[in-house]
C-alpha cells in the first residue's frame, strides 16, 4: 500500500519537473485534470456575488484528490483484499471459484 503512494509522489515530482509549466498551471492542468472544473462548479454557487471564498481552493483540492486518486485506490485495495480472503478461506466450504 505504501509503495503505491511512494510511486505516485515520485511520478508527480518527475511530471512537474519535466512539464515546463508553473506550479499553479501544472496543478490545474495536470494534477487536477478533469476534477478542478467540477470542484469549482460545485463550490462557486455557494459563494456570494460569485467571489471565491477562502475555503473554495482547499475544498477543490480535497474533493478532487479524493475523487481522482484516493477513492479508486481504496476501492481497488478493498476488492483485492476481499478477493484474497475469499481465495484463502472459501465461503461456507465452497470451492474458491464459486
Amino acid at each position: 500500500m505504501a509503495a503505491f503512494w511512494v510511486i505516485q509522489i515520485i511520478t508527480w515530482i518527475v511530471l512537474m519537473a519535466t512539464s515546463g509549466m508553473s506550479c499553479g498551471e501544472w496543478y490545474k492542468k495536470q494534477f487536477m485534470f478533469g476534477v478542478y472544473p467540477l470542484g469549482t462548479a460545485i463550490a462557486i454557487p455557494s459563494c456570494t456575488n460569485g467571489k471565491k471564498a477562502c475555503w473554495v481552493e482547499p475544498f477543490i483540492f480535497w474533493w478532487g484528490f479524493c475523487i481522482k486518486y484516493f477513492f479508486p485506490f481504496a476501492v481497488m485495495w478493498l476488492l483485492a483484499s476481499a478477493t484474497a480472503n475469499d481465495v484463502n478461506k472459501p465461503y461456507s466450504g465452497y470451492h474458491w471459484g464459486w
